[in-house]
Protein backbone atom coordinates (compact mmCIF):
# COMPACT_ATOMS: atom_id res chain seq x y z
CA UNK A 1 0.00 0.00 0.00
CA UNK A 2 1.45 3.33 -1.05
CA UNK A 3 1.39 6.10 1.58
CA UNK A 4 2.23 9.80 1.34
CA UNK A 5 1.31 11.90 4.39
CA UNK A 6 1.94 15.63 4.60
CA UNK A 7 -0.27 16.52 7.57
CA UNK A 8 -2.21 14.81 10.36
CA UNK A 9 -4.65 16.98 12.19
CA UNK A 10 -2.82 20.14 13.20
CA UNK A 11 0.61 18.53 12.87
CA UNK A 12 2.82 19.01 9.83
CA UNK A 13 4.70 15.88 8.71
CA UNK A 14 8.36 16.58 7.92
CA UNK A 15 10.10 13.24 7.49
CA UNK A 16 9.89 9.54 8.26
CA UNK A 17 11.85 8.38 11.32
CA UNK A 18 11.12 4.65 11.28
CA UNK A 19 8.74 1.98 10.15
CA UNK A 20 7.28 -1.00 11.96
CA UNK A 21 4.95 -3.89 11.23
CA UNK A 22 1.81 -1.92 12.13
CA UNK A 23 2.70 1.68 11.27
CA UNK A 24 5.22 4.44 10.75
CA UNK A 25 6.85 7.01 13.04
CA UNK A 26 7.28 10.53 11.64
CA UNK A 27 8.93 13.72 12.71
CA UNK A 28 6.24 16.38 12.92
CA UNK A 29 5.83 20.00 13.91
CA UNK A 30 3.18 21.63 16.06
CA UNK A 31 2.49 25.05 14.47
CA UNK A 32 0.51 26.20 17.49
CA UNK A 33 3.12 25.55 20.23
CA UNK A 34 6.06 25.76 17.80
CA UNK A 35 7.74 22.53 18.84
CA UNK A 36 8.92 19.35 17.20
CA UNK A 37 7.02 16.19 17.94
CA UNK A 38 7.29 12.49 17.13
CA UNK A 39 4.11 11.10 15.59
CA UNK A 40 3.48 7.37 15.85
CA UNK A 41 0.79 6.09 13.48
CA UNK A 42 -1.23 2.94 12.89
CA UNK A 43 -3.22 2.25 9.75
CA UNK A 44 -6.19 0.03 10.59
CA UNK A 45 -6.58 -0.86 6.92
CA UNK A 46 -3.20 -2.63 7.03
CA UNK A 47 -4.12 -4.80 10.03
CA UNK A 48 -5.65 -8.24 9.95
CA UNK A 49 -9.39 -7.89 10.38
CA UNK A 50 -9.54 -10.21 13.37
CA UNK A 51 -6.78 -8.28 15.17
CA UNK A 52 -7.54 -4.72 14.11
CA UNK A 53 -9.89 -3.96 16.98
CA UNK A 54 -7.49 -5.31 19.64
CA UNK A 55 -4.49 -3.49 18.16
CA UNK A 56 -6.37 -0.19 18.01
CA UNK A 57 -7.48 -0.63 21.63
CA UNK A 58 -3.91 -1.24 22.75
CA UNK A 59 -2.67 1.73 20.76
CA UNK A 60 -5.22 3.97 22.44
CA UNK A 61 -4.30 2.53 25.82
CA UNK A 62 -0.62 3.36 25.23
CA UNK A 63 -1.57 7.00 24.81
CA UNK A 64 -3.71 6.89 27.93
CA UNK A 65 -1.05 5.15 30.03
CA UNK A 66 1.81 7.43 29.01
CA UNK A 67 -0.48 10.46 29.20
CA UNK A 68 -0.99 9.79 32.91
CA UNK A 69 2.73 10.11 33.56
CA UNK A 70 4.61 13.34 34.09
CA UNK A 71 8.25 12.48 34.77
CA UNK A 72 11.52 13.60 33.12
CA UNK A 73 12.49 9.96 32.68
CA UNK A 74 9.39 9.10 30.63
CA UNK A 75 8.77 10.19 27.06
CA UNK A 76 5.82 12.58 27.33
CA UNK A 77 2.65 12.09 25.29
CA UNK A 78 1.02 15.28 24.01
CA UNK A 79 -1.95 14.16 21.99
CA UNK A 80 -3.92 11.22 20.57
CA UNK A 81 -6.09 11.44 17.47
CA UNK A 82 -7.73 9.56 14.62
CA UNK A 83 -7.71 11.43 11.32
CA UNK A 84 -9.61 10.62 8.16
CA UNK A 85 -7.35 10.62 5.15
CA UNK A 86 -8.33 13.14 2.52
CA UNK A 87 -6.97 14.08 -0.87
CA UNK A 88 -5.25 17.19 0.33
CA UNK A 89 -3.81 15.67 3.54
CA UNK A 90 -3.41 11.89 3.41
CA UNK A 91 -3.56 9.82 0.26
CA UNK A 92 -3.87 6.05 0.61
CA UNK A 93 -4.26 4.17 -2.65
CA UNK A 94 -4.83 0.41 -2.23
CA UNK A 95 -3.44 -1.74 -5.08
CA UNK A 96 -6.02 -2.20 -7.82
CA UNK A 97 -8.29 0.48 -6.37
CA UNK A 98 -9.34 3.57 -8.30
CA UNK A 99 -10.94 5.21 -5.30
CA UNK A 100 -9.19 7.99 -3.44
CA UNK A 101 -11.56 7.84 -0.53
CA UNK A 102 -10.11 8.60 2.88
CA UNK A 103 -9.02 6.01 5.43
CA UNK A 104 -8.75 6.21 9.20
CA UNK A 105 -5.27 6.89 10.61
CA UNK A 106 -4.70 6.68 14.36
CA UNK A 107 -1.74 8.63 15.73
CA UNK A 108 -0.01 9.62 18.95
CA UNK A 109 1.91 12.90 19.15
CA UNK A 110 4.70 12.62 21.72
CA UNK A 111 7.89 14.30 22.88
CA UNK A 112 10.62 14.37 20.22
CA UNK A 113 13.72 12.84 21.81
CA UNK A 114 17.10 13.13 20.15
CA UNK A 115 19.20 10.22 21.32
CA UNK A 116 20.14 6.63 20.75
CA UNK A 117 18.49 3.48 21.98
CA UNK A 118 20.45 1.70 24.69
CA UNK A 119 20.29 -1.35 22.41
CA UNK A 120 22.60 0.42 19.95
CA UNK A 121 25.19 1.00 22.68
CA UNK A 122 25.13 -2.68 23.70
CA UNK A 123 25.35 -3.91 20.11
CA UNK A 124 28.37 -1.63 19.56
CA UNK A 125 30.07 -3.28 22.61
CA UNK A 126 30.38 0.07 24.34
CA UNK A 127 31.60 -0.29 27.91
CA UNK A 128 30.01 1.37 30.93
CA UNK A 129 31.70 1.78 34.29
CA UNK A 130 29.99 0.44 37.39
CA UNK A 131 29.33 4.00 38.55
CA UNK A 132 27.80 5.00 35.22
CA UNK A 133 25.71 1.83 35.10
CA UNK A 134 24.42 2.49 38.61
CA UNK A 135 23.50 6.06 37.68
CA UNK A 136 21.58 5.00 34.57
CA UNK A 137 19.75 2.24 36.42
CA UNK A 138 18.89 4.72 39.14
CA UNK A 139 17.19 6.97 36.58
CA UNK A 140 15.29 4.05 35.05
CA UNK A 141 14.08 2.82 38.43
CA UNK A 142 13.13 6.33 39.50
CA UNK A 143 10.96 6.70 36.38
CA UNK A 144 9.41 3.27 36.97
CA UNK A 145 8.70 4.13 40.59
CA UNK A 146 6.65 7.10 39.33
CA UNK A 147 4.95 4.94 36.70
CA UNK A 148 4.05 2.25 39.24
CA UNK A 149 2.71 4.85 41.64
CA UNK A 150 0.29 5.91 38.87
CA UNK A 151 -0.82 2.30 38.37
CA UNK A 152 1.01 1.83 35.04
CA UNK A 153 3.06 -1.35 34.49
CA UNK A 154 5.30 -1.08 31.42
CA UNK A 155 5.75 -4.86 30.84
CA UNK A 156 8.34 -4.39 28.06
CA UNK A 157 11.43 -2.86 29.69
CA UNK A 158 14.34 -3.60 27.35
CA UNK A 159 17.29 -1.67 25.83
CA UNK A 160 15.30 -0.91 22.66
CA UNK A 161 12.76 1.06 24.74
CA UNK A 162 15.39 2.99 26.71
CA UNK A 163 16.63 6.10 24.92
CA UNK A 164 19.89 7.72 26.02
CA UNK A 165 20.18 11.43 25.33
CA UNK A 166 23.33 13.25 24.30
CA UNK A 167 23.94 14.38 27.90
CA UNK A 168 23.69 10.82 29.23
CA UNK A 169 20.18 11.02 30.66
CA UNK A 170 17.80 8.14 30.02
CA UNK A 171 14.12 8.10 29.04
CA UNK A 172 11.62 5.23 28.93
CA UNK A 173 9.56 4.97 25.75
CA UNK A 174 6.93 2.73 24.16
CA UNK A 175 4.16 1.88 26.61
CA UNK A 176 2.48 -0.11 23.84
CA UNK A 177 1.75 -3.19 25.96
CA UNK A 178 1.55 -1.39 29.29
CA UNK A 179 -1.17 -2.44 31.71
CA UNK A 180 -3.03 0.03 33.87
CA UNK A 181 -4.77 -0.81 37.09
CA UNK A 182 -8.16 -0.17 35.42
CA UNK A 183 -7.41 -2.05 32.19
CA UNK A 184 -9.12 -5.33 31.41
CA UNK A 185 -7.63 -5.83 27.96
CA UNK A 186 -4.89 -8.15 29.21
CA UNK A 187 -6.35 -11.36 30.60
CA UNK A 188 -4.64 -14.27 32.32
CA UNK A 189 -3.05 -16.61 29.82
CA UNK A 190 -1.88 -13.87 27.45
CA UNK A 191 1.86 -13.83 26.80
CA UNK A 192 3.27 -10.46 25.72
CA UNK A 193 6.76 -9.02 25.85
CA UNK A 194 10.32 -9.63 24.63
CA UNK A 195 11.51 -13.16 25.61
CA UNK A 196 15.05 -12.26 26.73
CA UNK A 197 13.66 -9.71 29.22
CA UNK A 198 10.36 -11.30 30.25
CA UNK A 199 9.71 -12.42 33.80
CA UNK A 200 8.64 -15.99 34.66
CA UNK A 201 5.06 -14.87 35.35
CA UNK A 202 4.89 -13.30 31.89
CA UNK A 203 5.95 -16.60 30.28
CA UNK A 204 3.32 -18.43 32.33
CA UNK A 205 0.63 -15.97 31.30
CA UNK A 206 -0.06 -14.97 34.91
CA UNK A 207 -1.13 -11.55 36.10
CA UNK A 208 1.88 -9.25 36.38
CA UNK A 209 2.64 -6.36 38.70
CA UNK A 210 5.47 -3.89 39.30
CA UNK A 211 7.88 -6.71 40.23
CA UNK A 212 7.75 -7.96 36.63
CA UNK A 213 9.26 -4.64 35.47
CA UNK A 214 11.94 -5.01 38.16
CA UNK A 215 12.88 -8.44 36.78
CA UNK A 216 13.39 -6.87 33.35
CA UNK A 217 15.49 -4.11 34.95
CA UNK A 218 17.65 -6.80 36.53
CA UNK A 219 18.33 -8.24 33.07
CA UNK A 220 19.34 -4.78 31.81
CA UNK A 221 21.66 -4.25 34.82
CA UNK A 222 23.22 -7.69 34.15
CA UNK A 223 24.04 -6.51 30.62
CA UNK A 224 25.54 -3.29 31.95
CA UNK A 225 27.91 -5.14 34.30
CA UNK A 226 28.88 -8.11 32.09
CA UNK A 227 28.06 -7.23 28.49
CA UNK A 228 26.01 -10.43 28.23
CA UNK A 229 22.37 -11.43 28.71
CA UNK A 230 21.83 -13.98 31.50
CA UNK A 231 19.41 -16.06 29.38
CA UNK A 232 20.05 -16.58 25.67
CA UNK A 233 18.88 -18.85 22.84
CA UNK A 234 15.68 -19.22 20.89
CA UNK A 235 12.41 -18.25 22.62
CA UNK A 236 11.74 -21.79 23.81
CA UNK A 237 15.25 -22.15 25.25
CA UNK A 238 15.02 -18.75 26.92
CA UNK A 239 11.69 -19.65 28.49
CA UNK A 240 13.14 -22.90 29.89
CA UNK A 241 16.17 -21.09 31.34
CA UNK A 242 14.09 -18.31 32.87
CA UNK A 243 11.77 -20.84 34.52
CA UNK A 244 14.31 -23.52 35.48
CA UNK A 245 17.93 -22.36 35.50
CA UNK A 246 19.89 -19.85 37.55
CA UNK A 247 21.94 -17.22 35.77
CA UNK A 248 25.75 -17.31 35.93
CA UNK A 249 26.90 -14.97 38.73
CA UNK A 250 28.03 -11.72 37.08
CA UNK A 251 31.36 -11.76 38.92
CA UNK A 252 32.27 -14.93 37.03
CA UNK A 253 32.01 -13.02 33.75
CA UNK A 254 33.54 -9.75 34.98
CA UNK A 255 36.47 -10.48 37.28
CA UNK A 256 36.78 -6.83 38.31
CA UNK A 257 33.24 -6.75 39.68
CA UNK A 258 32.91 -6.89 43.50
CA UNK A 259 31.01 -9.99 44.72
CA UNK A 260 28.32 -7.87 46.38
CA UNK A 261 26.75 -7.39 42.92
CA UNK A 262 26.08 -11.14 42.76
CA UNK A 263 23.60 -10.78 45.60
CA UNK A 264 22.02 -7.66 44.12
CA UNK A 265 21.31 -9.35 40.78
CA UNK A 266 20.33 -12.65 42.37
CA UNK A 267 17.53 -10.86 44.18
CA UNK A 268 16.55 -8.77 41.14
CA UNK A 269 16.03 -11.76 38.82
CA UNK A 270 14.67 -14.24 41.35
CA UNK A 271 12.19 -16.75 39.94
CA UNK A 272 9.39 -15.95 42.37
CA UNK A 273 8.15 -12.35 42.69
CA UNK A 274 8.17 -12.55 46.50
CA UNK A 275 11.93 -13.19 46.44
CA UNK A 276 12.66 -10.05 44.41
CA UNK A 277 12.82 -6.42 45.41
CA UNK A 278 9.28 -5.37 46.22
CA UNK A 279 9.52 -1.91 44.68
CA UNK A 280 11.67 0.11 42.32
CA UNK A 281 12.84 2.17 45.31
CA UNK A 282 14.13 -0.96 47.05
CA UNK A 283 16.03 -1.99 43.93
CA UNK A 284 17.56 1.48 43.52
CA UNK A 285 18.53 1.53 47.20
CA UNK A 286 20.33 -1.82 46.89
CA UNK A 287 22.29 -0.50 43.89
CA UNK A 288 23.33 2.65 45.75
CA UNK A 289 24.38 0.63 48.78
CA UNK A 290 26.48 -1.77 46.69
CA UNK A 291 28.13 1.15 44.94
CA UNK A 292 28.77 3.06 48.17
CA UNK A 293 30.47 0.10 49.80
CA UNK A 294 33.00 -0.15 46.98
CA UNK A 295 33.06 3.37 45.62
CA UNK A 296 35.00 6.51 46.55
CA UNK A 297 32.16 8.00 48.61
CA UNK A 298 31.33 7.33 52.26
CA UNK A 299 29.10 4.48 53.31
CA UNK A 300 25.47 5.52 53.56
CA UNK A 301 23.45 4.20 56.48
CA UNK A 302 21.10 1.35 55.65
CA UNK A 303 18.20 3.20 57.25
CA UNK A 304 18.52 5.92 54.64
CA UNK A 305 18.45 3.35 51.84
CA UNK A 306 15.02 1.97 52.71
CA UNK A 307 16.10 -1.68 52.43
CA UNK A 308 14.27 -4.56 54.04
CA UNK A 309 16.25 -6.14 56.92
CA UNK A 310 16.60 -9.41 55.02
CA UNK A 311 18.04 -7.61 51.99
CA UNK A 312 20.47 -5.64 54.15
CA UNK A 313 21.65 -8.85 55.85
CA UNK A 314 22.18 -10.52 52.48
CA UNK A 315 24.25 -7.58 51.22
CA UNK A 316 26.30 -7.56 54.45
CA UNK A 317 27.04 -11.28 54.06
CA UNK A 318 28.07 -10.82 50.44
CA UNK A 319 30.33 -7.90 51.35
CA UNK A 320 32.06 -9.78 54.18
CA UNK A 321 32.64 -12.76 51.87
CA UNK A 322 34.52 -10.62 49.38
CA UNK A 323 38.02 -11.83 48.58
CA UNK A 324 40.76 -10.06 46.60
CA UNK A 325 40.26 -10.53 42.89
CA UNK A 326 42.79 -10.36 40.11
CA UNK A 327 42.86 -7.09 38.19
CA UNK A 328 42.03 -8.51 34.81
CA UNK A 329 39.93 -6.80 32.12
CA UNK A 330 36.27 -7.78 31.89
CA UNK A 331 35.70 -11.05 30.03
CA UNK A 332 32.66 -12.68 28.57
CA UNK A 333 31.35 -16.16 28.86
CA UNK A 334 33.11 -17.17 25.65
CA UNK A 335 36.44 -16.09 27.07
CA UNK A 336 35.76 -17.71 30.44
CA UNK A 337 37.83 -20.69 29.25
CA UNK A 338 40.98 -18.60 29.31
CA UNK A 339 41.48 -19.19 33.02
CA UNK A 340 41.13 -22.98 32.55
CA UNK A 341 43.61 -22.91 29.68
CA UNK A 342 46.06 -20.89 31.76
CA UNK A 343 45.67 -23.38 34.62
CA UNK A 344 46.44 -26.31 32.33
CA UNK A 345 49.51 -24.52 30.95
CA UNK A 346 50.70 -23.77 34.46
CA UNK A 347 50.34 -27.41 35.52
CA UNK A 348 52.19 -28.57 32.40
CA UNK A 349 55.01 -26.10 33.02
CA UNK A 350 55.30 -27.26 36.64
CA UNK A 351 55.43 -30.90 35.52
CA UNK A 352 58.21 -30.11 33.02
CA UNK A 353 60.12 -28.28 35.73
CA UNK A 354 59.86 -31.26 38.08
CA UNK A 355 61.02 -33.68 35.35
CA UNK A 356 63.97 -31.44 34.45
CA UNK A 357 64.97 -31.14 38.11
CA UNK A 358 64.74 -34.92 38.54
CA UNK A 359 66.92 -35.58 35.49
CA UNK A 360 69.47 -33.00 36.61
CA UNK A 361 69.59 -34.43 40.11
CA UNK A 362 70.09 -37.97 38.74
CA UNK A 363 72.85 -36.78 36.42
CA UNK A 364 74.68 -35.03 39.25
CA UNK A 365 74.30 -38.10 41.47
CA UNK A 366 75.71 -40.42 38.79
CA UNK A 367 78.56 -38.05 38.13
CA UNK A 368 79.50 -37.93 41.79
CA UNK A 369 79.22 -41.71 42.28
CA UNK A 370 81.20 -42.62 39.12
CA UNK A 371 85.01 -42.94 39.71
CA UNK A 372 87.27 -40.54 37.89
CA UNK A 373 89.65 -43.38 37.12
CA UNK A 374 88.51 -46.93 36.58
CA UNK A 375 90.44 -50.17 36.89
CA UNK A 376 90.05 -52.41 33.89
CA UNK A 377 89.62 -56.01 34.87
CA UNK A 378 92.28 -58.36 33.54
CA UNK A 379 91.15 -59.77 30.23
CA UNK A 380 92.38 -63.28 30.70
CA UNK A 381 91.06 -65.81 28.24
CA UNK A 382 90.24 -69.08 30.00
CA UNK A 383 91.02 -70.98 26.83
CA UNK A 384 94.50 -69.45 26.65
CA UNK A 385 95.96 -69.49 30.17
CA UNK A 386 99.40 -68.75 28.80
CA UNK A 387 98.45 -65.18 27.96
CA UNK A 388 100.28 -62.97 30.39
CA UNK A 389 98.77 -59.56 30.99
CA UNK A 390 101.02 -56.59 30.73
CA UNK A 391 102.23 -55.26 34.02
CA UNK A 392 99.89 -52.64 35.45
CA UNK A 393 100.84 -49.04 35.42
CA UNK A 394 102.79 -47.95 38.43
CA UNK A 395 100.62 -47.73 41.48
CA UNK A 396 101.33 -45.58 44.47
CA UNK A 397 103.99 -47.19 46.61
CA UNK A 398 104.87 -46.65 50.17
CA UNK A 399 108.28 -46.93 51.75
CA UNK A 400 108.53 -49.86 54.12
CA UNK A 401 111.37 -49.40 56.59
CA UNK A 402 113.82 -52.32 56.74
CA UNK A 403 116.19 -53.24 59.54
CA UNK A 404 119.18 -53.22 57.16
CA UNK A 405 121.22 -50.03 57.00
CA UNK A 406 120.87 -49.75 53.23
CA UNK A 407 117.89 -47.85 51.76
CA UNK A 408 114.72 -49.83 51.99
CA UNK A 409 113.26 -51.00 48.68
CA UNK A 410 109.84 -49.79 47.70
CA UNK A 411 107.05 -52.19 48.50
CA UNK A 412 103.63 -52.55 46.95
CA UNK A 413 100.89 -52.22 49.56
CA UNK A 414 97.44 -53.71 49.29
CA UNK A 415 95.77 -50.39 50.16
CA UNK A 416 95.62 -48.04 47.17
CA UNK A 417 95.69 -44.27 47.54
CA UNK A 418 92.53 -42.15 47.08
CA UNK A 419 93.33 -41.63 43.35
CA UNK A 420 94.25 -45.10 42.03
CA UNK A 421 95.72 -45.48 38.58
CA UNK A 422 94.00 -47.35 35.79
CA UNK A 423 95.30 -50.82 35.00
CA UNK A 424 95.48 -51.37 31.27
CA UNK A 425 94.39 -54.61 29.68
CA UNK A 426 96.86 -56.66 27.59
CA UNK A 427 97.38 -55.34 24.08
CA UNK A 428 96.33 -58.62 22.49
CA UNK A 429 93.10 -58.69 24.40
CA UNK A 430 92.41 -54.93 24.11
CA UNK A 431 92.29 -55.28 20.34
CA UNK A 432 89.40 -57.76 20.71
CA UNK A 433 87.52 -56.88 23.92
CA UNK A 434 85.16 -59.42 25.36
CA UNK A 435 81.45 -58.79 24.82
CA UNK A 436 80.63 -58.85 28.52
CA UNK A 437 83.74 -57.06 29.71
CA UNK A 438 83.16 -53.94 31.76
CA UNK A 439 85.47 -51.85 33.88
CA UNK A 440 85.64 -52.78 37.50
CA UNK A 441 85.08 -50.08 40.05
CA UNK A 442 87.99 -49.44 42.34
CA UNK A 443 86.95 -50.09 45.89
CA UNK A 444 88.80 -48.77 48.82
CA UNK A 445 89.83 -51.95 50.66
CA UNK A 446 89.33 -52.24 54.34
CA UNK A 447 92.39 -52.40 56.62
CA UNK A 448 94.05 -55.77 56.49
CA UNK A 449 93.02 -58.11 59.24
CA UNK A 450 95.59 -59.44 61.58
CA UNK A 451 94.74 -63.08 60.98
CA UNK A 452 95.09 -62.71 57.18
CA UNK A 453 98.18 -60.63 56.70
CA UNK A 454 98.97 -59.71 53.11
CA UNK A 455 102.63 -60.28 52.39
CA UNK A 456 104.59 -57.26 51.30
CA UNK A 457 106.76 -57.88 48.28
CA UNK A 458 109.77 -55.96 47.36
CA UNK A 459 110.14 -54.68 43.83
CA UNK A 460 112.54 -57.44 42.75
CA UNK A 461 110.22 -60.13 44.03
CA UNK A 462 107.25 -58.56 42.29
CA UNK A 463 109.10 -58.58 38.99
CA UNK A 464 109.91 -62.28 39.38
CA UNK A 465 106.39 -63.49 40.24
CA UNK A 466 104.49 -65.85 37.92
CA UNK A 467 101.26 -64.93 36.15
CA UNK A 468 99.23 -66.78 38.72
CA UNK A 469 101.04 -65.01 41.46
CA UNK A 470 100.22 -61.68 39.82
CA UNK A 471 96.53 -62.54 39.59
CA UNK A 472 96.35 -63.71 43.22
CA UNK A 473 98.24 -60.62 44.33
CA UNK A 474 95.84 -58.33 42.45
CA UNK A 475 92.90 -60.19 43.99
CA UNK A 476 94.39 -59.64 47.42
CA UNK A 477 94.94 -55.95 46.65
CA UNK A 478 91.21 -55.60 45.82
CA UNK A 479 90.37 -57.11 49.22
CA UNK A 480 88.70 -60.10 47.65
CA UNK A 481 88.56 -63.32 49.69
CA UNK A 482 91.29 -65.85 48.82
CA UNK A 483 90.85 -69.57 48.74
CA UNK A 484 93.12 -71.60 51.04
CA UNK A 485 95.12 -72.94 48.11
CA UNK A 486 95.52 -69.41 46.70
CA UNK A 487 96.72 -68.11 50.06
CA UNK A 488 99.15 -71.03 50.36
CA UNK A 489 100.46 -70.39 46.82
CA UNK A 490 100.81 -66.72 47.64
CA UNK A 491 102.80 -67.39 50.82
CA UNK A 492 105.07 -70.00 49.24
CA UNK A 493 105.63 -68.91 45.64
CA UNK A 494 105.11 -65.16 45.62
CA UNK A 495 107.64 -64.15 48.32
Amino acid sequence: MSLNITQLGKYEIRRELGKGAMGVVYEGFDPVLLRRVAIKTILPAQLVKGEAADVMARFRREAQAAGRLNHPGVVAVYDYGEAIASDDQTRIVPPGSDSAAGHLVAFIAMEFVEGRELKEHFEANECFTVTESARIMGEILDALAHSHSQGVIHRDIKPANLIMLADGRIKIADFGIARTDTSELTLAGTVMGTPAYMSPEQFLGQRVDARSDLFSCGIVLYQFLTGEKPFTGNPTTIMYKVLREEAIPPCHLNLMLPPVWNEVLKTAIAKHPDDRYQSASDFAAAIRLALARHGPGPLVADTQMGLHPSQTAALDAATKAEVPRSREPPITAQTGLRSHRALRLGVAALALLIVAATVLYAAIGNRQSAPSLGVAAPMANPASPEVIPTPPTPVPVSVVPQPEPEPAPQAVTALPQPAPATLQAPASVAAEPAANARPAVVKVPKPAKAQNPIPKLTQPAADARSPRCALILQKAMLDEPLKPEERKFLNESCQ
